[in-house]
């Protein structure tokens, strides 16, 4: 986990936080001491970010493969599937409980989150195309985006069904844990994502007082009550998008299936009965997700959201996030919730509603680099306060209101616009800047050569010095363009999206 050597100023610090030594735990923390303990000893001065690679690393470990840093082989799911023994999801499982004691200071790791602008998400963790893009978009103004570890913590589960006493049981959940990890592992290593535990998996009783709450309060409101039917209904449409919930329903209909095919009597043309069960069997082998029941003592499945919305609300009064979701039962729950006391859930949540509900391609492609990139010379606090005069300027005054949405998709059509005519204004400039520097610079060479009298060399060099003095000043302003027009960086992404 961190070297026996000693930890010079400039070393990375190793809390795992990304930052030197001198920058982040020297004179806090000792490391040339800690060092020469056992690792148990070691983890309580880990950061979350810490955390998330070890137990990335310890994954290749008991898979044998490098799988997260070799993200090629994750392009066959089957494959992996093969991978995930009863021993693998043990020890994978046993790493989490080392990892995350439940004497964990929870809150001393989540309170420096409340020194930045963060985001708590808590959407549709089950299909991945929805989760990356509930995450990626909200890069763009957030210092950093929270998701909650889609491990469950197996000190918490009855014994009769833990991933420490049954692991067969917990096959495919741990599965998509891994792919989860997985596709976010570069935004952890790059600083951008942190996966997250809640209040809950440390504080007694507190998990089930967040249900008691909340289905109080739905029980209570008819608008959640509405939202909560429509909800179900989605759910079950989004069941047929989802492999991982297509495989739970599979594993339960698997008897349903061989008798209905057993019993057909009117078959279509062409069609055999031992066709139909080859395809039935083919499906689920393509499924990565499906685990053969009669090999798993029970599949243990559950979807997730990631925490309910009060013990989403009791994590951000910790790391001061705002809450963002792509579930509009929860926005339901932010909507109706009078009783909430926090500025930035406030402000940013509901601007993070409007936001995830744009409908802008580019907002899901949103790379890596282009996040790094916003980072440099305070280009995010920039951005920040670019969509906050844009909000303030669409919202109306139900900040949850759908229309919303269409007011800050018209201003930042509106600013895109804006921005790409200065962009053109400083090409136009730019190219006979080029074209006039050229010429100006064979003039004096040609002159120098003795083709010109002296007071047309002089006045060609001036004029080529004005020239590059033009180039430069132009060249400055398509470096700084994100800098002086946020709106920008926006239209760079929709360019290369086209």
């Amino acid at each position: 986990m961190a070297s026996k050597n000693k930890i010079n100023r400039n070393d990375p610090c190793p809390c795992m936080s990304g930052k030197k030594y001198k920058q982040c735990c020297q004179g806090h923390v000792d490391w040339n001491d800690l060092n020469q303990k056992p690792v148990k000893d070691r983890i309580p001065f880990v950061t979350v970010r810490g955390r998330n690679l070890l137990l990335a690393w310890k994954m290749e470990e008991v898979l044998g493969r490098q799988l997260l840093s070799d993200p090629r082989d994750l392009e066959n799911p089957g494959e992996i599937k093969k991978l995930f023994t009863p021993q693998v999801v043990h020890d994978i499982h046993q790493f989490i409980a080392e990892l995350w004691p439940l004497d964990t200071d929870h809150q001393k790791l989540l309170e420096p989150y409340q020194r930045t602008t963060t985001g708590l998400y808590v959407g549709y963790y089950d299909i991945p195309k929805l989760l990356s893009r509930g995450v990626v978009r909200h890069c763009c103004y957030s210092d950093k985006i929270l998701l909650i570890d889609p491990f469950v913590h197996p000190l918490w589960i009855n014994k009769k069904f833990s991933p420490l006493e049954h692991p067969e049981m917990h096959l495919a959940s741990t599965l998509r844990a891994f792919m989860i990890y997985s596709h976010f592992l570069p935004w952890i290593e790059a600083g951008l994502l942190d996966i997250i535990r809640t209040p809950g998996d440390f504080v007694p009783g507190l998990r089930h007082e967040c249900f008691r709450r909340s289905d109080q309060r739905s029980r209570s409101n008819p608008d959640l009550v509405a939202a909560a039917e429509r909800e179900i209904a989605a759910a079950t449409e989004r069941m047929m998008e989802d492999p991982y919930m297509r495989a739970m329903e599979w594993a339960t209909m698997e008897k349903e299936v061989l008798q209905a095919v057993e019993e057909m009597t009117d078959l279509p043309p062409g069609v055999s009965k031992e066709q139909l069960l080859d395809y039935w069997e083919n499906m689920k082998k393509q499924n990565p997700f499906y685990f053969d029941p009669r090999e798993t003592s029970g599949d243990l499945r559950f979807a997730t959201t990631g925490a309910g919305y009060d013990e989403a609300k009791e994590t951000c009064a910790i790391t001061g996030s705002y809450i963002a979701t792509d579930v509009p039962y929860r926005w339901k729950e932010l909507q109706t919730d009078h009783e909430l006391d926090h500025d930035k859930i406030k402000f940013w949540s509901p601007f993070a509603k409007a936001f995830q509900e744009q409908e802008f391609f580019y907002l899901n492609n949103i790379e890596i680099s282009d996040a790094l990139e916003l980072r440099k010379r305070d280009r995010l606090s920039s951005m920040r306060s670019f969509l906050r005069k844009m909000w303030n300027s669409a919202s109306v005054d139900d900040k949850y209101s759908d229309i919303n949405t269409s007011h800050l998709a018209d201003e930042l059509k509106h600013e895109v616009a804006q921005a790409r005519i200065e962009w053109k204004e400083i090409d136009q400039k730019l190219i006979p800047t080029l074209m006039g520097g050229v010429a100006m610079a064979g003039a004096v060479v040609a002159g120098s050569a003795g083709m010109l009298p002296s007071a047309s060399i002089h006045g060609g060099g001036v004029a080529a010095a004005v020239a590059v003095g033009q180039l430069v000043q132009s060249t400055q302003k398509r470096r700084t363009f994100i800098d002086r027009k946020p709106a920008g960086f926006f239209m760079k992404l929709e360019d290369r999206h086209m």
